[in-house]
C-alpha cells in the first residue's frame, strides 16, 4: 500500500516537529484508522501527552485544527476497510490475564496483517535487488532489533549472500563502517526507540554513496528517512516489549524472494551447507540415516 496523503506530509514536515509532535507524528502515521475515530484526548493518551499537543501538531502539519486531519483520513477509509477492522477487533479483544495466550496470539496475526497491507511488492523487490548486487552485505540491529539482524544475516548466508552482522556499536561498529565500499549494502535494523548508533550508521553509509535497507516500524521514523530501502513492520505488543515477528515476517519474505530470483545461485550454497552437516555429524542421527 502506497503511503497516505497524511503520512507523505508528516514525512515532509517530520524535522520541524518538536520531540513529543514527532512522537504524536509516528503514532499517527502507524495508525490512521485509529486517528480517524479518536478525540484529540483519546489519542493524546494513547501517546501519553496531552490533547494540547495533539492540536498543536495538526496545526503544524498544516492542517486548521484536529478535526480537518481527521476528515482527511476518514476520506480514505473507503480504501482503508481494512485498518477499521482491525480497530474494531483491537477493541472487542479481552483483557483478563486469562485469556492473554488469545491476546498475544491475535495481537502478532494482527501485526502481520498490518505488516502485509503496507508492503508494496516493488519495494520488495528493490530491496531483493540491492541485496543481490551487493559484494558485502552489513546488516546492523541492536537491543530489540539484534535478533531480526541476526536471524537476516544467517539466512543471507546461508543463500550465498555474504553477509556480517553487527549487534554492538562502538569500536567494531566503527571499524566495519570504515571498510565499507560502494559496492557494499547496509542493512539498519531500528524500531522505536531507533538507537542512535543504527541510525548514524544508516547516515554515514548514505553519505559514502552505499546503499542502504531499512527495517523499521514507521514510514517516517529516522531510519526510513535516511535509507534508499525502506520496509515497515508492524510491532505492537501486548506486554512491556514490542512484537518482532513483523520484522520476521518481513526477512523470510526478503529471502524467499532472493531464493526464488536467483535459484542457480542459491541452491548450491544450501546443498553444500546441507552436505558438510552431514558430512560433520552435526545433525541428529535419526535425520542422517532418512
Amino acid at each position: 500500500m502506497a503511503p497516505s496523503e497524511l503520512q507523505q506530509r508528516i514525512a515532509a514536515r517530520y524535522d520541524r516537529l518538536s520531540p513529543k509532535q514527532r512522537q504524536v507524528a509516528r503514532f499517527i502515521a502507524d495508525n490512521e484508522a485509529f486517528t480517524a475515530f479518536a478525540s484529540a484526548a483519546e489519542l493524546g493518551k494513547a501517546v501519553d501527552v496531552d490533547a494540547a499537543t495533539v492540536v498543536r501538531l495538526a496545526q503544524s502539519l498544516g492542517f486548521s485544527g484536529y478535526a480537518e486531519l481527521q476528515e482527511v483520513i476518514r476520506g480514505q477509509i473507503p480504501e482503508r476497510l481494512t485498518f477499521v477492522e482491525r480497530v474494531e477487533q483491537q477493541r472487542q479483544q479481552p483483557r483478563d490475564r486469562q485469556q492473554l495466550p488469545v491476546r498475544v496470539f491475535t495481537n502478532d496475526i494482527d501485526n502481520l496483517n498490518q505488516t502485509l497491507s503496507q508492503t508494496q511488492p516493488e519495494v520488495v523487490h528493490a530491496a531483493v535487488e540491492a541485496i543481490c548486487r551487493a559484494d558485502h552485505v552489513v546488516a546492523i540491529g541492536m537491543g530489540f532489533s539484534a535478533a531480526v539482524a541476526v536471524f537476516l544475516g544467517h539466512g543471507l548466508n546461508s543463500l550465498g549472500v555474504r553477509t556480517t552482522v553487527c549487534t554492538e556499536g562502538g569500536s567494531g561498529l566503527t571499524i566495519m563502517l570504515a571498510n565499507l565500499r560502494p559496492t557494499d549494502l547496509v542493512i539498519g535494523v531500528s524500531v522505536w526507540r531507533y538507537l542512535r548508533e543504527t541510525v548514524d550508521a544508516l547516515k554515514l553509509a548514505a553519505e559514502r554513496g552505499v546503499p542502504t535497507l531499512a527495517l523499521t516500524d514507521s514510514s517516517v521514523s529516522p531510519p526510513a528517512r535516511i535509507a534508499d530501502h525502506v520496509l515497515v513492520a508492524a510491532t505492537r505488543g501486548v506486554g512491556h516489549s514490542l512484537s518482532p515477528v513483523g520484522l520476521m515476517a518481513i526477512v523470510n519474505l526478503l529471502l524467499a524472494e532472493i531464493v526464488a530470483r536467483d535459484p542457480e545461485r542459491t541452491l548450491p550454497t544450501l546443498r553444500e551447507i546441507d552436505r558438510l552437516y552431514r558430512e560433520r555429524g552435526m545433525v541428529d542421527g535419526a535425520e542422517q540415516s532418512e
